[in-house]
This record gives C-alpha cells, sequence and structure tokens, in this order.
C-alpha cells in the first residue's frame, strides 16, 4: 500500500482538475501497468541500476510533478484548460511508480515469489488511484472555486516534498 500513496495523493489533484471520467480509468491503467513492470524492470537490472544510477527516484518524481505544476499555472494564468494529452497521462503515471522500480531491485530478498508481489501492486495500485481521483471530484463538488488552486497546490507541494526530502 505504501507504494500506491503517491499516486493516491496525485489522482486527488488529478481528480480535481479533470472533467473527463475516461481519463481517471486511463491513469489509473496507466498507474497499475506501471507499478508492474517497474518492479519488474527493477528486479531484472537490479546489479546494473544500483551502480550506475545518479539520481533518486524521489527527486526524478518531484523534478516531474515540479514541471506538471508550473504548465498547470502557466495555462491557469492563461486562463486555458490545463489539457491532461496521453504523454501527460503517461509522465504522471511514470512519476508515481519510478519508486516501484527502486523496490523491485530488493524484491529477491523478501520473496521467492516476485511476480505475484508485481500484481499485488499493481491492482492496489490501480484502485488507489482510482479512489484518488474520485474522491478529488468530490472535493471539487465542494470546493468549486478553489479546486484548481487546490489541485495545483498538491502537486506543487508533492514535487517540493520529493524534491528536498
Amino acid at each position: 500500500m505504501a507504494l500506491s500513496m503517491d499516486a493516491f495523493s496525485v489522482a486527488l489533484s488529478f481528480g480535481i482538475y479533470e472533467k473527463k471520467h475516461f481519463n481517471y480509468m486511463k491513469l489509473s491503467l496507466l498507474v497499475g501497468l506501471l507499478h508492474f513492470i517497474m518492479p519488474l524492470l527493477g528486479s531484472l537490472t537490479n546489479y546494473i541500476a544500483l551502480k550506475n544510477i545518479v539520481i533518486s527516484g524521489n527527486k526524478l518524481m518531484g523534478l516531474i510533478l515540479f514541471i506538471l505544476s508550473i504548465d498547470m499555472v502557466y495555462n491557469l494564468i492563461k486562463k486555458e484548460d490545463f489539457i491532461f494529452s496521453s504523454n501527460k497521462l503517461f509522465l504522471l503515471s511514470l512519476s508515481v511508480s519510478i519508486d516501484s522500480y527502486f523496490t523491485g531491485i530488493g524484491i529477491y530478498g523478501i520473496t521467492n515469489n516476485p511476480i505475484l508481489s508485481f500484481i499485488i501492486f499493481s491492482l492496489i495500485s490501480f484502485c488507489f488511484t482510482l479512489l484518488g481521483c474520485y474522491i478529488g471530484l468530490l472535493g471539487k463538488k465542494y470546493f468549486r472555486r478553489i479546486s484548481n488552486l487546490l489541485a495545483l497546490l498538491i502537486l506543487f507541494l508533492l514535487s517540493v516534498k520529493f524534491l528536498l526530502f
């Protein structure tokens, strides 16, 4: 569940900002899929990855979220809707799935059946992301006027958290 909490937090922001329910499912499926693929890649490349990675997963996730929040500010200032294109959805999904790559690196230390673990990561992340989107949508109904600023604030604060801590 811990791997899914980043996805849940970002999905809250996404649910507040995004209007299309289809994109909730797209984001959730992408996050779920990447929470399977990333630890699998981590387990396959554990030696190479530990030796050559120069940036931590949290720093990379913070950078991606920061760039997305800057883009949202730009669109807010221009009074345009922020559009979550397929590329932005993928980047958002990837940013919350990077930590599962590092989990995959050490997975063999805790289980003999990593594929089952990856499937469980994937399903839980899918559910938490979808739940976050719909809770964000409910929040938008109650905080209608400030919902876009709230979504932006959540993304920005998450980016700062991962960049600095």
